[in-house]
């Protein structure tokens, strides 16, 4: 698959109708594309962030199919996949969003680490963030884990302050 003007940064995939068709991918072009697998071909470019997609995850939400993607932009977006339109853009961290975890507690809440230490919990539903955790090692190398809806955020220095 061809398509991005730069590197690519992170695959997902996406499944509709418990159907396994599309890829997404993100690029230090800031584009997300949406890919037909079978077709092997784009069907749709977002361009919704203004530098390097870092991460994406897809998820369901009271049995509606969703993703998101974090970007250098330091924003963090949540698509609707039925229109590949963005619905609603989270902010606040310190530095850029580096990693973004599956969603738990049945699509209500998912994780993104920065650049600066930091680690926030987000609440899907509300829109905002449900726990905060601050690295005192500037890069955290954050590993997240899920067990029977806990959720153990390790930090690979072990360091991290509540």
């Amino acid at each position: 698959l061809t398509g991005h003007s730069d590197e690519v940064k992170c695959l997902a995939k996406l499944t509709l109708d418990d159907i396994d068709k599309y890829l997404l991918s993100g690029s230090d072009d800031a584009t997300i594309k949406v890919w037909d697998i079978d077709q092997t071909k784009c069907i749709k470019t977002l361009k919704e962030h203004t530098n390097t997609v870092t991460e994406l995850i897809t998820f369901k939400d009271d049995g509606r199919d969703y993703f998101a993607s974090c970007s250098l932009d330091l924003t963090i977006k949540v698509w609707d996949t039925l229109n590949f339109v963005s619905l609603f853009t989270l902010t606040g961290h310190k530095g850029f969003s580096s990693s973004l975890s599956s969603t738990f507690n049945n699509g209500k809440l998912f994780i993104v680490s920065s650049s600066q230490g930091e680690v926030k919990v987000w609440d899907f539903k509300e829109r905002t963030v449900f726990k905060s955790i601050i690295s005192k090692s500037r890069w955290s190398q954050n590993t997240l884990f899920k067990y029977c809806e806990l959720v153990l955020l390790v930090d690979a220095d072990f360091d991290i302050q509540t």
